[in-house]
């Protein structure tokens, strides 16, 4: 009895580790696509521009006029062995495009383009440096408007972060449940804080991968 019991636990234990190991090793990161996502959807809605001022799909009854590309979820159907197959950017453009399309991306950078200003002088009086999460990391005494500000941008890189996680699911042919997104939502903040590092003014504070800290 005690052997029969024995056995089922160790099947049952052996069946977990093997599904988890199973996520962990399949999930294909484009590491560097992720990376340049982020900086074209950085530069492209920064800028505060809003879906509205992009031109119009053009008239598919006019003779000759090309049709539109759908707007559903485009080449996120490839899977794993083609993303591997693409050139060089073009996995890149397709993250990008897929975000684009998320409103809640849309206006998490907005709204970050509309604090830019003063998160910068932020930055510029060391008050804040960026994180090795690509978040925004007081490294002082904030104020209310300053911790307000820092919540506020947080929320937003969260939510981009994020989005970006669930593409990579997608691409990955997952189902996107929190658990699998959570497999790559760290590589994926790794990806984000590493755009802000690139872009980080003379002066600014950043955090590496092993936790210090260094003014760029």
């Amino acid at each position: 009895m005690r052997k029969g019991i024995f056995y089922i636990l160790v099947v049952g234990l052996s069946v977990v580790l093997y599904s988890c190991f199973s996520i962990t090793v399949n999930v294909y990161f484009p590491a560097g696509d992720v990376k340049s996502a982020f900086k074209t959807l950085e530069h492209d809605l920064m800028k505060g521009e809003s879906p509205a001022e992009t031109p119009q799909a053009p008239d598919q009854n006019v003779p000759g006029k090309p049709e539109p590309k759908p707007q559903s979820m485009m080449r996120f159907d490839i899977g794993v062995s083609t993303a591997y197959a693409q050139n060089a950017g073009e996995l890149s453009e397709s993250l990008s495009e897929y975000l684009r399309q998320d409103p809640d991306v849309v206006k998490a950078y907005g709204e970050m383009g509309g604090r830019l200003d003063y998160i910068n002088r932020l930055r510029g009086q060391g008050t804040v440096g960026e994180g090795n999460d690509g978040l925004l990391k007081p490294r002082g005494d904030l104020g209310k408007k300053e911790t307000a500000a820092v919540s506020e941008e947080n929320a937003n890189r969260k939510a981009i972060i994020r989005a970006m996680a669930r593409a990579i699911v997608l691409i990955n042919g997952q189902t996107v449940t929190n658990a699998a997104i959570d497999q790559v939502l760290d590589k994926a903040a790794g990806q984000f804080a590493a755009v802000r590092a690139d872009s980080a003014k003379p002066g600014w504070w950043v955090q590496k991968a092993d936790g210090s800290w260094v003014k760029k």
